[in-house]
Order: C-alpha cells, then sequence, then structure tokens
C-alpha cells in the first residue's frame, strides 16, 4: 500500500474526510484530483441530490403528460423541450395564480 493509500485511509477512518470511491489513491491514473473531499462537500453533494431525483421524477411525469396530448412528429417534440423544460412552467403559474 502506497503513502497515498494510508493517508486517505487514515483520513477517513478518523472522519476528517469523507473518501469517494474505493480505489486508493495511490492505484489512480493521474494526480488523485478529486479523490478525496471534505465532510461539507459530500453533504452538500448528498442535498442537492434530492432535487436531481424530483426534476428526473418531474421530468418523466411532463413527458408522460406532453406526449399523450400530441398527435403528430411535429408536436412530439415540442412535447419533449417542454418536458424538459417543466420548471419553467410550473414557476409561471405558480407566479401567474399569486396575482
Amino acid at each position: 500500500m502506497g503513502r497515498g493509500a494510508v493517508a486517505q485511509l487514515v483520513a477517513h477512518l478518523h472522519g476528517m474526510q469523507g473518501v469517494r470511491g474505493s480505489s486508493p489513491l495511490s492505484s489512480t491514473s493521474g494526480k488523485g484530483k478529486g479523490i478525496l473531499m471534505t465532510k461539507r462537500e459530500g453533504s452538500a453533494q448528498a442535498a442537492g441530490a434530492g432535487g436531481g431525483a424530483v426534476y428526473g421524477l418531474g421530468f418523466i411525469g411532463a413527458l408522460v403528460y406532453y406526449v399523450q396530448q400530441s398527435s403528430g412528429f411535429g408536436e412530439f417534440l415540442v412535447a419533449c423541450l417542454k418536458a424538459i423544460v417543466w420548471p419553467a412552467f410550473l414557476v409561471y403559474d405558480l407566479l401567474t395564480s399569486l396575482n
């Protein structure tokens, strides 16, 4: 085990830094950039993961909704684009209802 791998293991066991991936630092090709991250960075990534899941489920739901209402290939393409930007429609409708 190289010195980088030992340092990574010690940092992980002491809880000083979260470790991404299972490869020791010394076995990676390159300079090991991005292997170690602090606990704060790890918790920020974990907090952002929920938003991605909500967007993904919303995308699938919007895609099904808009594709069901389309009748031709052109409308299918527009339905796909609408499904991608569904949060904009949501915010617009929310703000117009507040007025």
